[in-house]
């Protein structure tokens, strides 16, 4: 097992908080039970647990235009608790609540390792499981709350050397998505750097890779064998998202891949470990060159996350949202709460209560129209299910059919993918300025660019406006 270990305290003095973040995500999940699918969950729980409801245990791989690439193991979970419990959205929130529940369960753990102070440890705990994108993924009926699942078993597991732990996460982890499976890449790498020479030659070791590297590569070859593609087709929705980026590029996907580590209120960390470091004058080189072996570790784990996914991020045009960077976003916050609380002094619990705090206010930023936010990286989106709802009721009073309506980005798909209405392919149409008689237009929809926003304001006039907590839906007629 790995030399990766940290103080392990077996009294968890946050015994009372972990009982504590049970019940709110109990209540957390009473309160969205009700919220159609969004962003990409159409995709990933609409689209792919429908179809697998509708085709149970007949087929094993998706059609070609919403076949992700992915082993689909969650849409077939899907399935498989609506076969159970019933097909509806609230079932499906509830499905989610094992994962979640995982998460804080093993963030507990975590934090109970690297921390015995009451005060600490609770605000480690916080750190981790209030950062923004984590917590709207919650909110959501996302294979992302898997796979932060299953990452947090696996960091446990090593952690505090419970192999079986290693085990069933390292499994979860490349079953789950393409993401998943590029962590255990991640794990791969950092198991290799920091093995003793005599350990490296134990199968037992690499017994879990080679497990999970077997069941891709099994499921890849009858993908390829049976539709003649991995990953994308030319004719896949996301194939533009996969196009390499040409060198021009480069440099602002690298500016977007630290954007979105700094973004909801990241930032806080970030600037208390710059008030550390200008505050003690510390030599960063002379500091690392000084730290234990454990430590050591800890900071090369997030530097092989940093090189794989900042990899991911400057190859590809469009794969860079702010859920894919979760595993890193989780290990960095465990590193700079170490450094704060080893180099804070008495200012240590002042400066995480600050990053805390920005954490928090995160769930509340909205940036200007012209530019693309990610909204399943925060709570700041939930008015808009009530919103869109609203609208939906209002079109049905007015007989106005949603096909006429054009529209965008996650609001495109049929209903029975985002509401969950068995058989409703109704859908609103893709937005055509200046050909649509009707436009529903919101500050969620990105995809609308700023002339077709000009012609927008010029061609059409508002019939229908809605808004609460910074979002705000409107329905425009052309003049």
């Amino acid at each position: 097992m790995s030399k990766f270990g940290v103080r392990h305290s077996q009294s968890h003095p946050s015994i009372y908080l972990e009982y504590l973040l049970y019940f709110l995500a109990i209540i957390m999940l009473w309160w969205v039970q009700d919220h159609f699918f969004f962003w990409d969950t159409v995709q990933f729980s609409g689209k792919h647990g429908l179809y697998y409801f509708q085709h149970y245990c007949e087929a094993v791989l998706l059609p070609d235009d919403f076949d992700s690439g992915h082993i689909p193991i969650f849409g077939f979970y899907l399935a498989s608790i609506w076969k159970i419990f019933g097909i509806s959205l609230p079932i499906s929130h509830w499905a989610m609540l094992p994962f979640i529940l995982m998460i804080i369960f093993f963030t507990v753990q975590i934090a109970n390792a690297f921390e015995n102070r009451l005060l600490f440890t609770s605000l480690l705990i916080l750190l981790l499981i209030c950062d923004p994108t984590l917590l709207a993924q919650m909110t959501l009926v996302s294979p992302d709350v898997v796979l932060m699942a299953f990452f947090t078993m696996t960091l446990y597991g090593f952690i505090a050397k419970k192999s079986y732990f290693r085990w069933i996460g390292l499994m979860g982890l490349g079953l789950i998505s393409i993401r998943g499976l590029m962590v255990v890449g991640a794990f791969f790498i950092f198991e290799f750097v920091n093995y003793d020479k005599q350990k490296l030659v134990q199968w037992r070791l690499w017994l879990p890779y080679l497990t999970v590297g077997l069941m891709v590569l099994t499921y890849a070859l009858y993908h390829y064998l049976t539709r003649g593609w991995l990953g994308f087709h030319s004719d896949s929705p996301w194939y533009e998202s996969f196009a390499i980026l040409t060198l021009r590029d480069v440099p602002k996907h690298f500016i977007i891949f630290w954007w979105r580590l700094l973004d909801f209120g990241r930032v806080g960390l970030w600037i208390s470990v710059a008030l550390v470091i200008i505050l003690k004058k510390m030599d960063i080189l002379s500091y690392f060159k000084k730290q234990d072996e454990k430590m050591k570790m800890l900071y090369t784990l997030a530097l092989i996350l940093v090189l794989v996914f900042l990899f991911n991020f400057i190859l590809f045009k469009g794969v860079n949202a702010h859920r894919y960077l979760l595993p890193l976003i989780y290990v960095l916050t465990l590193v700079f709460f170490k450094f704060i609380t080893e180099h804070g002094a008495v200012f240590a619990n002042k400066l995480l209560l600050f990053s805390l705090v920005m954490l928090l206010l995160g769930h509340f930023w909205i940036y200007p129209s012209c530019i693309s936010q990610g909204w399943d990286a925060s709570l700041v989106h939930l008015p808009y299910y009530e919103l869109r709802n609203e609208m939906l009721d209002y079109l049905d009073n007015e007989k106005i059919a949603i096909e006429n309506v054009g529209c965008q980005f996650p609001n495109l798909a049929e209903r029975q993918y985002i509401d969950l209405r068995i058989g409703d392919t109704s859908h609103f149409s893709k937005s055509n300025i200046p050909s649509d008689k009707y436009i529903l237009y919101s500050n969620i929809y990105n995809d609308f660019i700023d002339n077709e926003l000009d012609e927008i304001i010029n061609q059409y006039h508002p019939i229908k406006e809605l808004s609460k907590g910074g979002i705000f839906l409107t329905l425009y007629k052309k003049n």
